[in-house]
């Protein structure tokens, strides 16, 4: 069935019966599917991005239907009928996030990808993407994995939840700061599990790899020209960037982890699922929640519709 199809004829379901802003049982089904309400966004407008969604997955599946390929988007790669990444795979990597974040996404497309996009993209084994005004998300796959399930020291399935990671929080738009944590947590190896959020934004491998390269430069100058100016300044810069890094993702570990032990402490059954739709500035408040009681008075206070989706699916008593 091509990209869980039932699925989305359920999502098509559960939209049709929200009444403007009252059904929350219906958002909670969308909210557990992968499709989560973004900060401040309003029903309406979440459901014009489901309808924009199943419009461009309907073309893509007729277009692969009639021709056997398809492209996926202005800039993208052209896919094939039988590169599609089997549901089964999708389902295993949802069991992942299901168990973390309390969500299961089997809507979204994927495919084994060649390459995706140009320059740095070309050398990752995964992708996901999501285009909130094109209304367009799928995931990618390196073509290595279609008949094997570990490539280049990464496992398939713990890929596959990463992307899927990032494919739910696609509303959350901006907000870099935890989104690789969330991400990374659902791999098997602790080291990368720690490290991963240090890569949180586009602009911080620059940071880390443009003062090692300007220090290679400067030994390998300093080399063939015999000059004596000092190297210090050059370590210096190739040291700092690292710990930088290494720091600013100390600290946003630490802002989660509060938040985490507060939440467990008071009751909440799965506190990463409801770290999961939460933004940075909402966690100190999360922290320092006194009790149960308090926390849902928060959420209900809230005019986000996202917190009555949090509270009637993990709140509630």
């Amino acid at each position: 069935m091509p990209y869980a199809r039932r699925e989305l004829r359920d999502f098509a379901r559960t939209l049709a019966a929200i009444d403007g802003d009252a059904d929350a049982e219906a958002l909670a089904r969308l909210d557990a599917g992968g499709f989560l309400l973004g900060p401040g966004e309003s029903v309406n407008n979440l459901r014009e991005r489901a309808l924009r969604l199943f419009d461009r997955l309907d073309c893509l599946d007729a277009g692969l239907a009639r021709r056997g390929a398809a492209t996926l988007g202005p800039g993208m790669p052209e896919v094939g009928a039988n590169d599609r990444i089997d549901s089964r795979l999708l389902e295993e990597a949802g069991q992942i996030t299901e168990r973390l974040y309390g969500f299961r996404l089997m809507w979204a497309p994927g495919f084994y990808l060649a390459a995706v996009g140009g320059g740095g993209w070309r050398w990752r084994v995964g992708c996901a993407w999501g285009d909130a005004d094109g209304g367009m998300a799928f995931l990618g796959l390196r073509r290595e994995f279609r008949d094997r399930a570990r490539f280049a020291f990464c496992d398939r399935a713990e890929i596959l939840s990463h992307e899927l990671c990032h494919l739910a929080r696609w509303p959350f738009g901006g907000d870099e700061r935890l989104e690789e944590f969330y991400a990374y947590r659902t791999s098997k190896r602790p080291l990368r599990r720690y490290l991963g959020n240090c890569f949180a934004s586009p602009r911080d491998a620059p940071l880390f790899v443009s003062p090692v390269l300007a220090l290679m430069a400067a030994t390998a100058a300093r080399a063939v020209t015999g000059g004596g100016w000092p190297i210090w300044p050059f370590w210096t810069a190739a040291m700092a960037g690292p710990l930088y890094l290494l720091g600013k993702n100390r600290a946003a570990r630490a802002r989660w982890f509060r938040a985490e032990r507060n939440l467990r402490r008071i009751g909440v059954a799965l506190p990463s699922a409801v770290l999961f739709r939460c933004v940075w500035e909402e966690m100190p408040f999360l922290a320092a929640a006194a009790d149960a009681n308090a926390l849902r008075r928060f959420a209900r206070e809230q005019p986000d519709s996202r917190w009555r989706v949090i509270e009637r699916r993990f709140l509630s008593t």
